[in-house]
């Protein structure tokens, strides 16, 4: 809404929104799970990870690659994918896997 928590108007450039900071840790770990083409966005593939210009969604491939298919066999399925982007499905799942099961207690 464009204000502080004091109720000030917070300054910052036009077409800039303002950002609670008690969130932006949790948003910039958050982005640190994203890797090359893959993206999030509410209103497409339920919000679940996707690969960016496509509605394919990183779950899928993951799966297909736990199941043990062939890169070739996921290629035809997806013609759109490529061997960068089973490389970073695999590196956001690594780095999912990072993340603690629970936060950690406040101090």
């Amino acid at each position: 809404n464009g204000f502080g928590a004091e109720g000030r108007r917070s300054v910052l450039p036009r077409g800039f929104y303002f950002l609670d900071i008690s969130l932006w840790p949790s948003y910039i770990f958050y982005m640190k799970l994203l890797t090359g083409r893959i993206t999030v966005d509410s209103k497409t593939v339920g919000g679940k990870p996707f690969f960016r210009g496509t509605r394919i969604p990183v779950y899928v491939v993951l799966e297909m690659l736990a199941n043990r298919e062939r890169s070739e066999d996921i290629f035809r399925a997806y013609p759109n994918l490529t061997e960068d982007d089973l490389r970073d499905a695999l590196i956001y799942a690594r780095n999912l896997a990072e993340v603690p099961a629970a936060p950690p207690a406040a101090a």
